[in-house]
């Protein structure tokens, strides 16, 4: 089990930056959590920002060492993360509609709730560091019009939610999900990944190649490749290649 070690800050460019300057000029112990209350630029997936109103949600990054973990399973880690805020936010909301929008954001009906980038350092075939960056909209009720489609535990809930103990929460849950992918159970991960995944199963529209495509996601493959089936195909995507349209 980890030992999480939790520095709070009023404002950083972003805590997935601080940790990573921290990491590589200081002496950092596996745990280090970075929160912050307000991010300048905080970082998401690809080109992508994530907005927070100062005060209201819940920003940290986490250090973590995965050596145990082979760099061809990494997504597993994402999975295991995923999987942690899943079941944080049904048991603190008490409603069950979340989901797992793959690669990384996780969604209350067709809502964002929480986004996730995680950054990771290779060593010969296995990995050496993690970041694990987590955005997580928590008690703020108004959004920039800017964003298509946000959500908080608080428009869910209905109630204002004390963020040290939902933090808690998330790393007691993820030292849980860590100990899954060190014993090996990826089989199991990956079965209640499927559960969560959003629009598994379902006839679906997506933007492929700037067309728009009917499919069906039916899962991720190792490498945390999409895989949906078109036309009786199944096609895999990674990344930026396929686009939904909801």
């Amino acid at each position: 089990m980890i030992k999480f070690n939790i520095g709070k800050y009023d404002n950083l460019v972003s805590t997935n930056t601080y940790l990573s300057d921290k990491i590589k000029f200081e002496n950092t112990s596996e745990g280090t959590v970075i929160v912050a209350d307000h991010q300048l630029t905080g970082k998401g997936y690809g080109e992508n920002s994530w907005e927070s109103a100062k005060g209201k949600n819940l920003l940290l990054s986490v250090y973590l060492k995965p050596d145990f973990l082979a760099a061809n399973k990494q997504f597993y880690l994402s999975m295991a993360v995923s999987l942690t805020l899943i079941n944080v936010l049904k048991q603190r909301t008490s409603a069950n509609d979340f989901k797992i929008k793959w690669p990384n954001d996780i969604y209350f009906g067709m809502k964002k709730i929480a986004g996730i980038l995680i950054e990771n350092t290779i060593m010969g075939d296995a990995l050496s560091d993690s970041i694990v960056g987590i955005g997580l909209n928590v008690n703020q009720l108004n959004f920039s019009e800017k964003l298509p489609n946000p959500i908080s535990m608080i428009n869910i809930s209905g109630e204002n939610i004390d963020r040290d103990s939902l933090l808690a929460d998330i790393l007691t849950e993820l030292n849980i999900h860590l100990s899954l992918i060190a014993k090996n159970e990826f089989e199991l991960l990956k079965t209640n990944y499927y559960k969560e995944l959003f629009l598994k199963g379902i006839q679906s529209k997506f933007m492929i190649n700037n067309k728009i495509t009917h499919g069906k996601i039916i899962g991720i493959n190792d490498f945390g490749q999409l895989k949906v089936e078109i036309d009786k195909k199944i096609e895999v995507f990674g990344f930026k290649e396929i686009e939904y349209i909801l």
